[in-house]
């Protein structure tokens, strides 16, 4: 957050900014007062300076630095820089270089600058931390088969210089370790195929940011337009819905721009969509439902069928639901939640909204696509648990079609879309996905494999924490049950 602040120069002018006292009298009004609590400054706003800064990000990983410039207008006579009230040594110009020896936390930078007896500051506040990760995979749109040797690059909102950058291995798979900011876009660049952008890309300190798989459109496909057909489902209970508002958006993760195609779903919630060939954003919207927005694929001169989206009824204010989808392959995954009374929902138990646990699986799906859903009806304290598993090939211990499925879980709290979670990447028949507790959703993105032997292991782990079933977790999904006809 930027502050202006313009005073008179003081015979306490050091003492004010090395304590940073100064920092604590801005004000707009011209003729106002601020009390630092050991002196008032008045502000007289004689030097109607402007000051503008260039090359700053909101975070910053440990060990390293960042330079910032200034434009200040009308030119001063002089630059001081200072970092949480310190002085910058040296730093006398209009631009300067810091932060690698900074620990880990908020900071914030200052600038005074002093035209004749005046003077003017701006400031902004940033963090520091460790690194984050990007991680995902990537495919071919046509064919689902994954694409090696895709360069994926990391950029600042406005940027056109790389923060990092990776290649897709030959499991399509990518991670990039790259400093902890917001608005990131995210490039896939290949020889034959078109590039395409994840926009609004989050990442924070010491954690994994997956990204959905992304479908990569090969050059025979790229021009002229397209048509894309599926249907959008009610997650409530599966059944398709007729009169549900599509609207498209250029790139992948946006909702901001041109609509560039709308649509509205026929009976039984049947849509199709024509536009020129590209990666788009359907955002979703109907009366009575939660708005969602689902990545679209359009290529040239054919149709691509069977993009299914499902969108969720609005739930009250103190209601969670959890929404999960896939494609074609493995069949079935299934919804389980682990409620703080250890109550286990799921396909066997499919708990009650009006009886404790006040949670239920509201829709279970086993041909693939999903919805299946799960609604904390009444919220209890304490910890919510929840996972997808692969039923479909649970007993094995080398399976990755969960990773491979383009699964996704998307967690709604009344009418809002709160967030998402890609699958991530790598092997595992069980996906412990987050854990609530009341408003806050801590991600945990851990895969493992789940035998019917009563053992559960993980898959390139190790021990501790969120790292590692519990041994209630492992009895749990050690143990699984067959499925049984007339379950909904």
């Amino acid at each position: 957050m930027l502050r202006k602040c313009k005073h008179v120069i003081l015979p306490f002018f050091t003492t004010l900014v090395l304590t940073g006292l100064l920092l604590a009298a801005c004000s707009s009004a011209t003729g106002s007062s601020s009390s630092t609590g050991n002196a008032t400054v008045t502000v007289t706003n004689p030097w109607n300076a402007t000051i503008t800064f260039s090359g700053q990000t909101a975070t910053l990983a440990t060990g390293s630095s960042m330079t910032v410039t200034a434009a200040v207008s009308p030119a001063p006579d002089s630059y001081a820089w200072y970092v949480d009230g310190t002085v910058i040594s040296g730093a006398t110009t209009d631009s300067v270089s810091f932060g690698s020896t900074l620990a880990a936390g908020s900071h914030v930078l200052t600038l005074i600058v002093v035209k004749g007896t005046a003077e003017a500051s701006e400031q902004f506040s940033f963090a520091v931390g460790g690194a984050g990760t990007v991680s995902g995979t990537v495919k071919d749109a046509y064919s689902g088969s994954f694409i090696s040797g895709v360069a994926v690059s990391v950029y600042a909102s406005g940027s056109t210089t790389a923060l990092a950058s990776a290649t897709s291995d030959s499991s399509g798979a990518y991670s990039i370790s790259v400093a902890p900011g917001t608005g990131y876009s995210v490039s896939f660049v290949k020889s034959g195929y078109m590039t395409i952008s994840y926009n609004n890309v989050s990442v924070t300190s010491s954690t994994t940011t997956y990204l959905e798989s992304l479908l990569q459109i090969s050059t025979a496909y790229s021009s002229g337009t397209g048509t894309a057909t599926g249907t959008v489902a009610d997650a409530f209970n599966g059944s398709g819905l007729s009169g549900v508002a599509i609207s498209l958006y250029s790139g992948v993760n946006t909702t901001t721009g041109t609509v560039v195609a709308t649509a509205t779903t026929g009976s039984s919630g049947a849509y199709t969509i024509t536009a020129a060939a590209g990666a788009y954003t359907a955002q979703l919207s109907m009366s009575s439902y939660s708005t969602t927005t689902f990545t679209l694929y359009i290529l040239g001169g054919i149709t691509k069928s069977n993009q299914n989206f499902q969108i969720a009824p609005a739930t009250s204010s103190g209601q969670w639901r959890f929404v999960l989808t896939w494609g074609s392959t493995p069949s079935d995954l299934d919804s389980h939640l682990l409620t703080p009374s250890s109550y286990h929902v799921y396909y066997s138990d499919q708990g009650s909204s009006t009886n404790s646990p006040y949670a239920a699986l509201d829709n279970d799906v086993t041909t693939s696509y999903g919805p299946e859903t799960i609604t904390i009806y009444t919220q209890a304290s304490g910890d919510y648990t929840y996972y997808v598993n692969n039923y479909s090939d649970m007993g094995s211990s080398s399976s990755s079609t969960l990773a491979s499925s383009g699964a996704v879980v998307k967690v709604y709290q009344g009418s809002s879309l709160k967030t998402t979670f890609p699958v991530p990447s790598g092997a595992g028949t069980l996906w412990k996905v987050f854990k609530l507790n009341g408003s806050t959703i801590t991600p945990i993105n851990t895969m493992f494999y789940a035998s019917s032997d009563a053992n559960v292991i993980t898959h390139g782990i190790s021990r501790g924490g969120e790292a590692w079933l519990s041994a209630q977790e492992r009895v749990l999904f050690g143990n699984l049950p067959p499925k049984t006809a007339g379950r909904r």
